[in-house]
Parts: structure tokens; sequence; C-alpha cells
């Protein structure tokens, strides 16, 4: 397909790197020419300088040809100026950031009455995902597919555990509805096969039916029936919509900002939070706020060092639970080393759902990829299929095929059923299905698995 990215900052450059890789042609707009320049030396992509909001811009860059434009600047009304002025032009799909607390209630309104197809909010993913990481404090990473039927989590065996020293296929005779997809083993990475033992501290990401799910989540270490104590650190966008769905539920919520006019109107907003003015940052602060007694802390300033040692020193002092943002993606091979527990990185979790909604689009291929997922801090890929037309992967039992070096087939869905796969399984035609890969080169379903 032909894509044109207008704005090439964190989260257009996210989009850029995908559909570059994924053998789309794509076209670049950005006014500052230094960062198209910089952009052309990593991808091979067309780029033209200027405005986003020009139609004697958007014609230069085939706007007007394009199956898909993506307004991804940090200004919402030149996003959606653009999305309106790209879709005026002829452009199949039209794809806006939309990131202010303001709009947040009118997002469907401003989507249908303008003709926008989707509008992304990098600032509300992260909310939401972080409320849903709530519900499972053990947890360190969690994804959800198939409208939730089927969750990814990452958790590491409690002590004591009758998990340590099982091999999996033990682990599958005991949870037949699970699966073992990836481990991280003293910050090596593994996709492990029946033969794998478990290892106390070992941070184990598993796949299987949400409900079934319940069974394992006993045995993760830091297991608690609910959370009590929560601290956040930093008043922005992320804290405001994540208070916006927790702040009436059983959670004693304080929160830190520096700002006084933002604390301010967050104490007003949310009543039942414990807002303080000060500076999240300051040893001094944190020491008075007692960490010790904390179940989780969320690292949400704007700093991502700030956020990197806020997380480290409320590790050293006990926290059970610390959630980290960064915003730099090329931080997190630096960051992976350091046993920070969770990160949350808000334009990747964004794309992800853009993404989805690009790929559905393109019906072009017998393999169409609905959706990629980066798990373990970046360390592992998830791959969605949909098996669109006939090929020679199907109707072959899994175990005749070839696949790529530390990859496996987590699950398939077929006609209303979920199968987690055995060597004698086979694809059929109309299948999705999810591959856990270590490999960050290949996207392609024919890379990773082959006759």
């Amino acid at each position: 397909m032909k894509v044109v990215v207008g704005g090439a900052g964190k989260l257009g450059s996210s989009f850029i790197h995908e559909l570059y890789h994924e053998g789309h042609k794509v076209t670049v707009i950005d006014t500052i020419e230094a960062t198209l320049d910089k952009i052309q030396n990593q991808e091979d992509v067309q780029t033209v300088v200027g405005s986003i909001t020009s139609i004697d811009i958007q014609q230069e860059a085939e706007v007007q040809n394009s199956d898909i434009f993506i307004a991804a600047t940090n200004s919402d009304e030149v996003n959606v100026t653009a999305a309106i002025i790209a879709k005026k032009l002829g452009a199949k799909h039209t794809l806006a950031r939309m990131r202010d607390i303001e709009y947040s209630s009118y997002t469907g309104f401003v989507r249908d009455s303008l003709g926008i197809s989707y509008l992304m909010n990098p600032e509300y993913d992260v909310a939401r995902h972080l409320a849903e990481m709530l519900e499972y404090p053990a947890v360190y990473g969690l994804e959800r597919f198939l409208s939730g039927n089927i969750t990814m989590m990452e958790g590491v065996p409690r002590q004591g555990s009758h998990l340590i020293g099982m091999n999996l296929r033990s682990f599958r005779r005991h949870y037949p509805s699970l699966i073992i997809t990836a481990v991280d083993r003293h910050n090596d990475v593994f996709i492990p096969g029946g033969d794998f033992i478990l290892q106390g501290q070992d941070r184990i990401m598993v796949t299987g039916l949400s409900q079934d799910l319940r069974d394992l989540y006993g045995e993760f270490a830091n297991y608690r029936t609910r959370l009590e104590d929560v601290l956040i650190i930093g008043g922005g966008r992320i804290a405001h919509y994540l208070l916006g769905r927790i702040h009436r539920s059983h959670f004693k919520i304080t929160l830190v900002e520096r700002n006084e006019s933002r604390a301010m109107t967050l104490a007003a907003e949310f009543p039942e939070v414990r807002v303080i003015i000060g500076d999240g940052t300051d040893l001094t602060v944190l020491d008075e706020l007692q960490l010790e007694k904390l179940d989780i802390m969320f690292a949400l300033t704007g700093m991502d060092e700030q956020n990197v040692m806020l997380s480290l020193y409320a590790d050293s002092k006990g926290v059970p639970r610390t959630v980290c943002k960064v915003n730099r993606t090329n931080m997190l091979p630096l960051l992976s080393s350091l046993g920070l527990q969770t990160i949350i990185t808000p334009h990747s979790l964004a794309a992800v759902g853009a993404m989805r909604y690009i790929r559905s689009r393109d019906s072009a291929q017998a393999f169409a990829m609905d959706a990629h997922y980066r798990l373990m801090n970046d360390r592992v890929n998830v791959l969605e299929y949909k098996l669109l037309k006939e090929s020679n992967l199907l109707g072959i039992p899994i175990k005749d095929l070839t696949l790529h070096p530390e990859t496996l087939v987590a699950f398939i869905y077929r006609k209303g059923k979920i199968i987690f796969p055995q060597g004698s399984d086979t694809f059929h035609k109309g299948d999705r299905i999810a591959l856990v890969t270590k490999s960050t080169q290949h996207t392609d379903l024919e890379e990773l698995i082959w006759t």
C-alpha cells in the first residue's frame, strides 16, 4: 500500500519503521529537513519538507493517490485539519493523533462527523493498559487477544511454587489450556521447547484462555488478591486518564505533581485522591511517603531518566511493583539490563492499535498480519496473522514445517474455537494464528514458517 506519514516525531517514526519493513511504499512529511534526512539515512522512504496542513505539500506527497494518511504531529488541531484535507484530496483511509483531554470525550463525534477513519491517543492507551495491570498485581506485562478471550501475561514463580523444577511438557499436562511462550532468565530470553526446565526467578510469559490463567496466577511472586496503596509520580495526561478509570475504586491513591496549578486541577476533579504538590524526584519527599508501605508505584513524569531513577529507588525500598514510563525506545536495550519490572512506551502502545487497523485494510496477500506486539521489554515479538488464501503451509502438520529459530505457534483461532497447537495440528484457510519469536528482522509469515 501507499502510505503518507505526516510528522516524524516519536509516534510518526514508529509508523515509518513498521510500515517500511512490512514492504509498504512510505512518504514522510515534516517541517524539519534535518529530521527527514536522518530518517532517509535509516529507511528507504520518500520525504517532503513542509506543513501537513498545506494542500500543495500534501499533493506533492501524492496524498491523493494514497491508501493511508497518518497525521502524527504533536498538535491535535494540525492533525485533524490535515486528516480532513487528506480525505478531501482522495486518501482512502485517514488516521489522526488526538490526545487533548478536552477532546477525549468526543472522539466518536470527531471521527464520524469529520470522516476520520481512526483516532490515536497514546496517553489514553497507556492509562487503559495500566488500569488492566492493577487487576493483576503480580503480572509484569499483559496483552489480550481475540476480544479478551486469550491473554498473554508475564510473571515470576513465587518461592516454593510447584512450577520451579517443572519441564514444559509437564506444565502442559498440568495446564492443558496454557502454554509458556517465552522465558527471561538472568536477562537472556528463550523461546522454550518441551524439555526446558523452569527455575526460580525465571520471568515467564504464559499464553492461554483468560479464565484459565487465573488458576496459574496464584503461583506468581507478589501475588495478592488486590492492591491497596498506589503512588503516582507525575500528573500529566496519563495520570489524568488513569485516575478517571480508578479513582472511585477501593485503591488508596496518592499523586505527586510539582506544578501547583496542575495539582490543584487534579485535586478538584478527583477529590478521593490525595494530591501532593511537590517534586516527586526528591528523595526526601519520597521517604516521607513511606515507600515501603506501597503496593505499586507508577513513574509517569515527562523525563525518562527521572522515571528510571524513581523506579530503581522504589525497588530498592522494597516496593513490590513498579511501572516506568519511557518515551525513547532506543533506551530499552540498556534498561533491560537494569532489572526494571515493567516499562511502558506510549507511542509504541498507540502504534499497535493503529497498525492493526492499517493491516486490516491490506488484503492483497495470502497472509495478512493483523497485529504486532512487543513484550518482555521489547525483546519478544508476538505476530498475529489471518490466513486469507490457499498456500503451501495449509494442511501440513506443524511438526513437519520449518520454523525460524526460537519461534513457536502460540495459538490458532478457527471458527470460534481456540486451539493451543501440538505438533500434529495443521493450519486451515481462514485461521487466525499467533507466533512468538525473538526475531526482529522478519515479520512476513513465510519468513518465519516454511515447508
